[in-house]
């Protein structure tokens, strides 16, 4: 009988849940700049978890993007640290956060995969939980502020240089994004541990894959191979097309990728409602962080049966009401999540909320 991944806590920080300022830096990158530093953001994020999940977690991923207390370790995501060893690099301390809120933790990993670091730490979570028979939490924790990223993504033509086209995906006039910060933690097992440590289900993990399709450096994957790979997520998924009730979209307001990304989508969804959107045009591109905090969104507004809107679209790049502009009501619970990282690292995620 199949034992699906489920979700069984979640919680979030980020500029639609806290107040935040935004900054242009001298590098010409705007910033959603959040007044925790990384051990507070981590703290924040997994003190709002119920104490009874975190008694039960016995591995943790973290999705980031510093150069954190794995400096002393090869970034690899099959880099172990002993229990209750607190290594600290720049003043960052995540590990002892962990060590300290998880009473039974025995492993900590780091998965780094540029923008897809969540839904490849979401797939291996899937692994370890079923293997191990636990709880296994994604810890996505990230202020992507360093000069060295800002310079990349300037020199990339990535980040916006004018505020009012930071943060419009999909939008004609779309010029980049801004940074964002953030932190978001995600607990996942199996649907029978849930019931054997009494654990509520919040949501169900209907399929998820990762795969890499390496086209150039930087840019998209292959559009005819990378809308392949979603079909293959969806069919696996075994939902219905018209059941989506939105795409909870990568897209980060550059030319290029939103262009893509809304193409495949209205090749694969064009006889449905499905909306879709982007919630980095509320709280900016928290990088390694961002696809477990979009998660977390997506999720608390299905909840609450409605898909948070593209804001600040006022142009959209298709005459298409699917490109949502104002919060939208559903009573559909199933959504896909995309992911896409440099080097055409890419993952997809179907999940549909209880």
């Amino acid at each position: 009988m199949h034992d699906p991944l489920v979700i069984v806590g979640v919680s979030r920080v980020d500029a639609s849940t806290e107040s935040v300022t935004e900054t242009k830096t001298e590098n010409g990158a705007w910033i959603f700049h959040l007044p925790q530093d990384y051990t507070q953001l981590a703290e924040q994020s997994i003190s709002k978890l119920n104490p009874l999940i975190r008694d039960h977690v016995h591995t943790a991923i973290i999705c980031s993007s510093a150069d954190d207390s794995y400096t002393r370790h090869k970034n690899s995501i099959s880099t172990r640290l002993r229990p209750k060893e607190v290594l600290s690099a720049l003043g960052v301390n995540v590990t002892s956060v962990l060590n300290n809120y998880l009473p039974n933790i025995q492993n900590i990993f780091k998965a780094e995969a540029a923008c897809a670091s969540g839904l490849i730490a979401l797939d291996l979570a899937d692994l370890i939980a079923r293997k191990h028979n636990t709880v296994v939490l994604l810890a996505g924790i990230d202020k992507s502020t360093a000069p060295i990223f800002l310079n990349l993504f300037r020199h990339l033509g990535a980040v916006a240089q004018q505020p009012e086209l930071y943060y419009a995906p999909f939008d004609q006039r779309r010029a980049g994004f801004a940074m964002g910060e953030g932190a978001a933690m995600l607990a996942v097992t199996t649907a029978s541990q849930a019931r054997a440590r009494k654990l509520d289900v919040i949501a169900t993990v209907d399929a998820v894959k990762t795969k890499t399709i390496f086209t150039h450096l930087t840019a998209p994957s292959d559009p005819a191979l990378l809308e392949q790979f979603i079909r293959s997520v969806i069919d696996e998924s075994s939902r219905e097309l018209k059941d989506f009730a939105c795409w909870d979209a990568h897209a980060t307001a550059t030319p290029q990728g939103d262009e893509l990304e809304y193409q495949i989508f209205a090749n694969i969804f064009d006889k449905t409602d499905t909306a879709i959107s982007s919630f980095k045009s509320r709280i900016g591109h928290c990088m390694s962080a961002s696809a477990v905090i979009e998660l977390v969104n997506a999720i608390e507004n299905l909840q609450k049966n409605k898909v948070s809107p593209n804001y600040n679209l006022s142009q959209p790049i298709a005459n298409d009401p699917r490109l949502i502009i104002a919060e939208t009501a559903t009573q559909n619970k199933t959504f896909i999540k995309t992911s896409f990282g440099f080097g055409g690292r890419n993952g997809a995620v179907v999940i549909t909320v209880e």
